[in-house]
């Protein structure tokens, strides 16, 4: 069965795309935040993200979340692997 986003969810979906081919989308960019490998994170990446409330995507509000569902969260995984 065909999953079918609504236009939320197609928005958020070209936004975090767009947000990450713009900032780790070469391996130059992905190694500058990353120390060339050396570590699994970038905090400032992580900071970004927090800001657009896109790290809390699938917790409630009331714990400081965006809350989202899931399939919001599904598109941002999808997205921020895909990149």
């Amino acid at each position: 069965m065909p999953v079918t986003l609504t236009e939320e969810q197609t928005a958020l979906a070209t936004a975090i795309g767009e947000f990450c081919r713009r900032e780790v989308g070469s391996k130059e960019r992905r190694d500058e935040l990353t120390d060339g490998g050396r570590h699994a994170h970038s905090d400032e990446l992580y900071r970004k993200m927090a800001e657009l409330g896109w790290v809390g995507i699938a917790a409630p509000e009331a714990y400081g979340g965006a809350g989202q569902g899931m399939r919001e969260l599904l598109v941002f995984l999808e997205e921020t692997a895909y990149v």
